[in-house]
C-alpha cells in the first residue's frame, strides 16, 4: 500500500502494522500523533531506518501545532512558527493565523475562539519551558474512590511495560 512512500503522517497503531510489513522499507520519516507514542515503537522504527517525529494538532489548525523528533520524553515539543499555546486551568488553548474561520452550522459561521482569538481545545496539558505535554481529554476524566483519573495517564504507565504494545482504558459502571 505504501510502496515508494518515503514520508507519512500516522497514528502509532498504523506504524506498528507497517513495521510488520515490507511496505515500511521505503519510509524515511513519519509524523506520529493522535495517541501516546511508545518508546519501543520509535526505537523499532529507528532500527529500520525510519526517523519518527511526534506532534499535536487539530483539524481546525490545518493539522500540526507542536512537533519534535521523538526522543522518549512525554512532551510533543514547542509550538511551530505562527502558532501559540497556553494553558488555562489545565486546558490547552491555541491561537494561530492558520486557524479555521469557524464552524458552519445552520447556515451560519460560528466562531471558534474567544474575544482574544484563543481556541479552547478541551485537551488537558502542561507547558514546561515552552514544551507542551498533552495529558488527555478534559471529558475523558473519570472518578474512582473520590479521585479524578485521566485514562491516558494509566495507559502511559501500562505502555511502559516491554510486553505491552497497545492499551486502551475504558471506565465501566
Amino acid at each position: 500500500m505504501l510502496h515508494g512512500c518515503t514520508h507519512a503522517s500516522l497514528v502509532p497503531t498504523q506504524l506498528w502494522r507497517l513495521l510488520n510489513d515490507d511496505a515500511a522499507v521505503s519510509l524515511k520519516a513519519v509524523l506520529l500523533g493522535g495517541a501516546s507514542i511508545p518508546v519501543e515503537l520509535t526505537e523499532r522504527a529507528r532500527k529500520q531506518g525510519i526517523r519518527s517525529f511526534c506532534g499535536y494538532g487539530l483539524t481546525e489548525f490545518a493539522s500540526t501545532v507542536c512537533a519534535k523528533e521523538a526522543d522518549g520524553a512525554a512532551d510533543v515539543g514547542e509550538a511551530l512558527p505562527g502558532r501559540e499555546v497556553k494553558i488555562v486551568a489545565g486546558e490547552i488553548w491555541l491561537r494561530a493565523s492558520s486557524m479555521a474561520a469557524g464552524y458552519w452550522r445552520d447556515g451560519q459561521l460560528l466562531s471558534l475562539t474567544n474575544n482574544e482569538g484563543w481556541f479552547a481545545t478541551r485537551d488537558r496539558g502542561a507547558l514546561h519551558n515552552g514544551r507542551l505535554t498533552v495529558v488527555g481529554r478534559m471529558d475523558n476524566l473519570f472518578f474512582s474512590g473520590g479521585e479524578g483519573i485521566q485514562p491516558e495517564e494509566v495507559e502511559r504507565v501500562i505502555l511502559a511495560h516491554p510486553q505491552v504494545q497497545q492499551v486502551f482504558i475504558v471506565a465501566a459502571g
